[in-house]
């Protein structure tokens, strides 16, 4: 997955800072044992109409059907200004299949001394 910053200001961005805020069940690919929580990526100056690209490498964990939210948020300065700003964004994804799927089945009703 990539995630893109794009500037499209007037002006350079500088001291850019991205923060991931991942979902529970987010696990680093290919240690899939490391949960993911937040993660900061200094990205330093975006150029105006440019763009920087951070590659992220995981993989998601939950139930089917279930939606997982990433919250991602922005912060920079501009040039000749000591105000930071920020943008923050949610994008939610939801898990289409699951590598295991347990259903149980048994009857609606059972009297005692019978086999389940």
């Amino acid at each position: 997955m990539d995630l893109v910053a794009v500037n499209k200001n007037n002006v350079d961005l500088e001291s850019v800072k991205m923060t991931v805020s991942y979902p529970d069940g987010a696990k680093r690919k290919p240690n899939l044992s490391q949960d993911l929580n937040d993660e900061i990526f200094d990205i330093g100056t975006i150029k105006k109409g440019e763009n920087s690209v951070q590659p992220i490498s995981l993989v998601l964990f939950g139930e089917k059907g279930e939606e997982k939210e990433f919250k991602i948020t922005l912060d920079y300065k501009v040039k000749n200004s000591n105000a930071k700003f920020f943008k923050e964004k949610i994008y939610k994804i939801s898990i289409n299949s699951s590598p295991i799927i347990i259903t149980a089945t048994y009857p609606k009703e059972v009297n005692s001394n019978n086999e389940i």
